[in-house]
């Protein structure tokens, strides 16, 4: 899958700019951590178990069974982009995580 796709396999047709990524893959994503494995590799840890990202240039692949049944982003992924901070995915979370009310003082 390339950037492209990638893009294209995690936008929803849903209106708004939080629907254009599954909030909840993010929200796990968030949770994980990603540490350079080699110049187009990550290792992402957090969940059940550790996984390898990789980037061809061109592709962004992972063997978690979520890409492999339902293909797209997985959380990994998500993790990785969100490491290097990809414009879109940092977008995204942005819209989800709100700033407090100065009004109401800081959480």
């Amino acid at each position: 899958m390339n950037q492209r796709e990638f893009a294209e396999a995690i936008y929803r047709p849903e209106p708004g700019p939080a629907s254009s990524i599954d909030p909840r893959r993010l929200a796990r994503a968030v949770h994980l951590d990603a540490e350079r494995d080699g110049p187009a590799g990550w290792l992402v840890r957090g969940g059940a178990e550790s996984h390898r990202v990789t980037f061809d240039g061109d592709r962004y692949d992972c063997g978690c069974r979520d890409r492999a049944i339902r293909g797209g982003g997985c959380k990994h992924i998500l993790r990785v982009l969100l490491s290097e901070g990809h414009p879109v995915v940092v977008r995204v979370l942005r819209a989800l995580v709100r700033l407090p009310n100065p009004r109401r003082g800081a959480v």
